[in-house]
């Protein structure tokens, strides 16, 4: 559920085909039924797992580098220096072995993301199975 909603951060879009650097392939995927589901308690159960592995013992995994990121491009965004490099400008990159700043720094916009865990809940997650 995380992972196809971004952790339930709004408007947020896979993109899925051909021309996604146009703006096609945008898509929004919601719960079916989920008015029926605590999602905010599978959120959190996996958000406490995620802290857990990486051994924190406050949640934050969801201010990660790679996790923000991640929801920032997912997001709508509306800057429009965003645009492929030409070939030659490429090439000259690739030989420099030049990188991106952070997608973030580029779009001057960091996503948002909420924690839907506690301190309790990591800890309840790093107790070993008890044997009956």
């Amino acid at each position: 559920m995380s992972g196809l909603t971004f952790h339930s951060t709004p408007n947020t879009y896979h993109s899925i085909g051909m021309a996604k650097p146009l703006g096609y392939g945008k898509v929004s995927l919601e719960i079916a039924n989920a008015d029926r589901l605590d999602i905010s308690t599978y959120l959190g159960a996996f958000e406490a797992y995620m802290n857990a592995q990486l051994e924190n013992k406050i949640p934050t995994w969801h201010r990660l580098d790679q996790v923000t990121e991640l929801v920032t491009m997912s997001q709508e965004q509306t800057n429009a220096d965003l645009m492929y490099m030409s070939l030659d400008d490429h090439v000259q990159a690739k030989r420099d072995r030049e990188g991106l700043a952070k997608y973030s720094n580029l779009v001057s916009n960091k996503a948002a993301i909420a924690s839907f865990c506690d301190v309790d809940s990591i800890a309840a997650m790093k107790e070993p199975a008890r044997k009956n």
